[in-house]
């Protein structure tokens, strides 16, 4: 079969075959796309329900943050749901810190800058380590437009107005007699003020102060009444910037001896819970003002808390067994299967899907697909191989015919020059031709050229043999380097007649088990090729290298190009270069060489020799 006719009978097994597992495949990956989509859509219901949870949490967070009355921010407050013949003084539930592990304290900011927090009764005071924490985020920049919303004309005489000394309490009705006759004064400052000094007058009466207690029993109920009226910010900072209202009317003085006063209603305006962000804490801020007077509140989360057990623990809730993201943050680089936001309201929080999250699932759509594409690649490759068999059987064949063609025209070649050579000399002397000086040297030539025939024939004949698997060697144990020797002396006369030295380099003698037939085919053999193509000095060496022996034949030709060394043993193989071409040979030589040794056991190799020229080594095992 020719070449090109293998290869159309290759292409066209192959052809169909391989469009047949290329559209099988596509088909398969779609489907494994369409499955790891419903994959990855439940991951993505699985993020949207936690989104939506942790911001429902978030939002009831702020609700209820946001329904919480102005006055509960100070450490002491007046009740307004209590009926008494004076104001009562309760400490504000805040003051005992909070109960939810998202928060971490609460804060107001006076106009003139005051931070207070309910767990103290004046901003003196030190508090709990969580105050300072919650102070210094008060007076962060973060908040710092909030806090010039707030801050009024000549905030800091008003506020000194509102707040009484321990020593020299006074009626509410006198600090909210004052600050009422302007209208930048804050309701809650007021409230405040009273509340502190009412606790003190309490703690004066149970201490056994007279006029405490006097003060206190013709004292009415004093507190405003507080009316809620919720306002957007940026409305408040509309009418900041505008005219104020005129301030109502004084709240007439308490006869120390009369009835008690009757509570004034004032109405408070509340902007909505706002959320801001800090870089270790998340805040909601309000403003509570009253014609015109202003105080920022404001509440501290913990945003280390919030990303590492609140939103864990909505994760666990939500997905109840499946699969469950990590909180990491949004600047953080990881690998993810899908990383999508964990809130809309808390940014800076992802969640995270591990690539486990989806390996069970995708193992188990690779576990259905695995046999059907296992078999589709097993039945491509077994005709991509079948073709690309045909394929280099074809120019193997092909190859091999030239290389036979080659070998018989060279084999030819090669039986004719001492066929003729012989039969030149026996004619000669069948003629007499040659005279008595003469006649030694024409029967030399005839034995020598009777040997190089029965050499090529001898080659031939143990090549076929090998291939037939017909040669048996016959080992037996004895000195390999006199062997070597006793080839290399027998060798001399043809190699001088060629024009070259040949040496034996020989050292101390080397036991082991090898056919001396064989030994001397190979050894003939690479003095022959060494002779045919490196004339000059010719050394052969028989040296122990370890557990193995090397046979080494070294010369002084041109060598082998470095490309060629590994193909010079091949059958019929001849290195093509133009100064050798001329050269006669039938590549079978070093092929029968390499065969010979593989036959003991050993390998053939070819390498450069140092200085110039070609080495060609034979290692035997000394088994």
């Amino acid at each position: 079969m020719s070449r090109s006719r293998a290869r159309w009978l290759a292409l066209g097994v192959a052809l169909p075959t391989v469009l047949l597992g290329v559209g099988w495949l596509a088909a398969s990956a779609r489907e494994r796309a369409s499955r790891v989509r419903e994959i990855e859509g439940r991951l993505e219901g699985v993020a949207a329900a936690v989104r939506g949870a942790v911001d429902e949490g978030l939002e009831e967070l702020r609700r209820r943050e946001d329904e919480r009355p102005f006055y509960l921010y100070n450490h002491y407050y007046s009740p307004p749901d209590v009926l008494a013949i004076s104001d009562p003084v309760a400490v504000s539930p805040l003051a005992a810190g909070p109960r939810d592990e998202r928060v971490i304290g609460w804060f107001q900011v006076d106009p003139d800058g005051t931070v207070r927090t309910p767990w103290t009764a004046t901003p003196d005071e030190e508090g709990p380590p969580e105050a300072a924490r919650v102070r210094a985020l008060a007076r962060s920049d973060a908040l710092a437009d909030l806090r010039a919303l707030v801050r009024g004309r000549d905030a800091g005489q008003l506020v000194a107005r509102a707040r009484p000394s321990v020593a020299e309490p006074v009626l509410l009705a006198d600090a909210w007699r004052a600050l009422q006759s302007d209208a930048n004064a804050p309701v809650t400052v007021a409230l405040n003020a009273d509340a502190v000094s009412l606790a003190n007058e309490i703690q004066q009466a149970q201490a056994g102060d007279v006029g405490a207690f006097e003060r206190i029993s013709r004292r009415g109920r004093q507190a405003p009444v507080t009316t809620r009226r919720s306002v957007a910010l940026d409305e408040l900072q509309q009418s900041r910037g505008a005219a104020r209202p005129p301030p109502q009317q004084p709240v007439p003085a308490p006869v120390p001896d009369g009835p008690p006063l009757v509570p004034t209603s004032i109405e408070v305006d509340y902007t909505p819970m706002q959320w801001r962000a800090d870089d270790d804490a998340v805040v909601l801020t309000r403003v509570v003002s009253h014609e015109g007077a202003a105080v920022l509140q404001g509440v501290v989360l913990d945003r280390a808390a919030i990303a590492s057990r609140w939103v864990p623990e909505v994760i666990a809730r939500v997905s109840a067994g499946g699969p469950a993201p990590r909180v990491i943050e949004a600047d953080r680089d990881a690998t993810c299967a899908l990383r999508r936001p964990a809130s809309e309201t808390l940014h800076g929080l992802d969640l995270c899907f591990e690539h486990t999250s989806i390996a069970a699932s995708i193992a188990a759509l690779d576990g259905e697909m695995r046999w059907q594409v296992g078999a589709l690649i097993g039945l491509v490759l077994a005709v991509a191989a079948a073709a690309l068999a045909i394929a280099r059987a074809s120019r193997r064949a092909e190859e091999l015919a030239m290389q036979r063609s080659a070998f018989v025209s060279a084999v030819s070649h090669e039986l004719r020059t001492p066929l003729t050579t012989i039969r030149m000399h026996a004619e000669m002397l069948e003629d007499d031709l040659v005279d008595d000086a003469r006649r030694p040297r024409v029967y030399r030539e005839i034995a020598t050229e009777s040997v190089r025939l029965t050499r090529l024939v001898e080659n031939v004949l143990e090549i076929s043999r090998l291939e037939e698997g017909r040669r048996a060697l016959r080992k037996t144990r004895g000195d390999l380097t006199a062997q070597v020797r006793d080839v290399v002396s027998a060798q001399i006369p043809f190699a001088s007649a060629k024009g070259c030295v040949l040496r034996a380099i020989t050292g101390e003698p080397i036991e082991l088990s090898f056919d001396a037939q064989a030994i001397e085919q190979i050894v003939v053999n690479l003095i022959d090729n060494a002779v045919k193509y490196a004339p000059g000095e010719i050394d052969v060496e028989v040296r122990g290298a370890g557990e193995r022996v090397v046979i080494a034949v070294r010369d002084r030709g041109p060598g082998i190009p470095e490309a060629e060394r590994s193909r010079v043993f091949e059958r019929f193989h001849r290195v093509e270069r133009a100064e050798t071409a001329h050269k006669p040979g039938t590549g079978i030589g070093l092929s029968l060489v390499r065969d010979l040794a593989r036959a003991h056991g050993g390998e053939a190799s070819a390498h450069e020799r140092e200085g110039g020229g070609c080495e060609l080594r034979v290692e035997l095992p000394r088994s």
